[in-house]
């Protein structure tokens, strides 16, 4: 696990989130050009972390679907097993 200084903590949406103010006279068009590349890249991996954690809760909510349509299976048949054994028995005896 990530200590908690390099931990990035996942919004509950992506909001929009302003530009930097930029400049773009000449003397200022690389500090620009590089400020947009950093707001880029930050929004993009907030946007996959964002998705991954949606993908670990839809994962997760899968699993209990099909836990319970497992559970439901068993326990429609538990009680035909049930009644078939009965009726082994009964032919035995």
């Amino acid at each position: 696990m990530a200590p908690e200084s390099e931990r990035q903590v996942v919004p509950r949406n992506l909001n929009y989130r302003p530009l930097p103010e930029l400049s773009w006279l000449p003397e200022d068009r690389t500090a620009s050009l590089e400020a947009v590349a950093e707001y880029v890249t930050k929004e993009a991996n907030r946007a996959i972390s964002w998705l991954a954690k949606k993908g670990a809760k839809r994962r997760g909510a899968q699993v209990l679907r099909l836990a319970a349509i497992f559970a439901t299976v068993l326990a429609g048949v538990i009680p035909l097993v049930a009644q078939i054994t009965e009726h082994q028995d009964e032919g035995r005896g």
